[in-house]
């Protein structure tokens, strides 16, 4: 039966690379190497080909690589607060949380409204001393 034979080759060829994976890679790089063209032609055609995913990996990407975690992590968090702020609570859906995290160790602290993202880094920079000696000085703190 060819099918059976066609199978049984597939397996075959499929447990020679996984037994000579650096044959395998060298391979790989040498026809790489003397095809750059055709590769290059190919990663083209991809790259343009779907821009939609092309801005997810690269917002994936980058999430990652900014804060250590990835898109469905920041989507569980965003479940877990309920889409609400984790510092003063708002639920507007009109109101983009942005991600927190400690600039000294990279830690995620939590998902936040702009404005709270902006007092917790006033507040975190000290800045916030001189806010509240320009409201002393013009007598606006109750």
């Amino acid at each position: 039966m060819p099918y059976s034979d066609s199978n049984k080759a597939r397996e075959q060829r499929a447990r020679w690379k996984n037994n000579n994976r650096e044959k395998v890679r060298a391979s790989s790089e040498r026809w790489r190497r003397a095809n750059l063209g055709k590769v290059r032609a190919a990663e083209k055609r991809r790259y343009y080909s779907n821009p939609e995913r092309r801005r997810a990996q690269q917002r994936m990407y980058a999430y990652k690589r900014s804060y250590g975690m990835t898109i469905e992590d920041r989507d569980a968090m965003f479940k877990l607060q309920s889409g609400r702020c984790a510092c003063c609570g708002v639920a507007d859906p009109g109101v983009k949380l942005r991600t927190d995290h400690d600039h000294n160790t990279g830690r995620v602290r939590g998902l936040v409204c702009n404005g709270c993202n902006l007092a917790v880094g006033y507040i975190e920079s000290a800045r916030y001393r001189f806010v509240l000696a320009y409201l002393e000085k013009h007598k606006c703190v109750a």
